[in-house]
């Protein structure tokens, strides 16, 4: 562990030491308001290293989706479970966990509401809310 310290900022540098050339590895970074100038410098050095490499990187971090957009995904993933054929209990396990579900799934529990929703809402959009969630017009009644 190679640790680097000065006024505001620390560095901690976790280094394999079996690591050879060509071998994966992988570095993070804390976000923080205000980078000081050591750290954008060390994030543009890093950053270059990993341009220089040709391996492709496995993963990225993203910023936490908003409440509005992990509304949608959760929405549509209940749609698709619900389709394949899965239960209630089967898509609050899949979208929140199969501890959560086994703490708090009963009758009147908030969880399971929250579930009956989303796969209501998902259906909603799946006849036709989609469109007004676009805001197209919608469709002529026959």
């Amino acid at each position: 562990m190679l640790v680097s310290h000065w006024p505001g900022c620390c560095v901690r540098l976790a280094l394999a030491p079996d690591l050879e050339d060509g071998s994966a590895y992988l570095y993070a970074t804390r976000a923080c308001a205000t980078p000081c100038a050591r750290y954008r410098t060390l994030a543009a050095k890093l950053d270059a290293l990993s341009a220089a490499t040709v391996a492709t990187p496995v993963a990225t971090a993203r910023s936490r989706p908003t409440p509005a957009a992990l509304l949608e995904l959760h929405t549509l993933q209940a749609l698709d479970a619900t389709l394949a054929g899965a239960s209630l209990r089967e898509v609050g396990e899949g979208l929140f966990g199969a501890d959560a579900v086994a703490a708090d799934w009963h009758k009147d529990s908030a969880l399971r509401a929250r579930v009956r929703r989303l796969v209501r809402r998902g259906d909603e959009l799946m006849h036709g809310g989609y469109r007004r969630l676009a805001q197209l017009p919608m469709f002529p009644s026959h």
